[in-house]
């Protein structure tokens, strides 16, 4: 049941991804295009897709650490007090 919800999302993300899912400027001249094409996917295309894409990660990370609890560790026996953990 859950890979049926997975795949439209891996397959939504690898459209928006992929440069021929996201043309540029169809309409217009093939200069202007490929301005807009450079300027899309150019030299720093890497850092601001991570930089546009970390904050969801963090935002997950922590709906995860709300909705399972935050790590928790046994208390130690007091009437053991040698005991480490």
């Amino acid at each position: 049941m859950r890979m049926r919800k997975l795949i439209p999302a891996i397959v939504g993300f690898f459209w928006v991804v992929l440069p021929s899912a996201a043309t540029a400027c169809p309409d217009c001249p093939a200069g202007i295009r490929e301005q807009v094409r450079r300027g899309i996917y150019g030299e720093g295309f890497g850092f601001n897709l991570f930089a546009t894409v970390l904050p969801f990660g963090v935002f997950l990370g922590v709906a995860a650490m709300i909705h399972s609890g935050f790590p928790s560790f046994p208390e130690p026996d007091p009437r053991r007090p040698d005991e480490r953990h």
